[in-house]
């Protein structure tokens, strides 16, 4: 199977499927901040004891702590969506040819981008393209081949003898 090396372009290409991975990452990430946030008062209430330091070492740990983590959000949704495009590109890739061929009984061979996902389907697709390609074919030429002429009958029911 020749491999395409041009790389996408698109960065979702599933939008369904990007989008509900990027919300579960978005909610991930809030969790994630609230258990650094929990972990950093407990963390000073336990050991600091008195309520002024506490809150002061609060403030020194959690500013800074909330904003490295949320210059770092942009890149981790980058990084989810690149990485769900090597299996959401194949399978929009997928469907396009399969609904192609349904409709058309022809289609182009179906490649997937080095380093994606489901190498092997696009293989398994091509294999049935053909078959489906070649059972199509005899049809084709058995509806042009030649017919002897249909007898022709009287309407009335009666044979003329000439």
């Amino acid at each position: 199977m020749k491999k395409n090396p041009i790389k996408r372009w698109r960065l979702f290409a599933d939008a369904r499927l990007q989008g509900q991975m990027c919300a579960r990452l978005a909610v991930y990430w809030m969790f994630c901040q609230a258990s650094m946030v929990g972990t950093i008062v407990a963390m000073s209430c336990l050991f600091e004891g008195t309520q002024t330091n506490s809150s002061v070492i609060e403030m020194h740990f959690i500013v800074p702590a909330l904003a490295v983590s949320t210059l770092l959000f942009p890149i981790f949704l980058f990084e989810i969506l690149a990485f769900s495009n090597r299996f959401a590109g194949p399978m929009v890739s997928f469907r396009r040819q399969l609904k192609q061929l349904a409709e058309n009984e022809t289609c182009e061979k179906l490649t997937f981008r080095e380093g994606d996902f489901y190498l092997e389907l696009a293989d398994h697709f091509n294999q049935i393209q053909e078959k489906v390609q070649s059972q199509s074919k005899p049809e084709e030429k058995s509806n042009t081949s030649f017919l002897p002429p249909l007898e022709t009958s009287d309407p009335t029911g009666m044979e003329s003898h000439v």
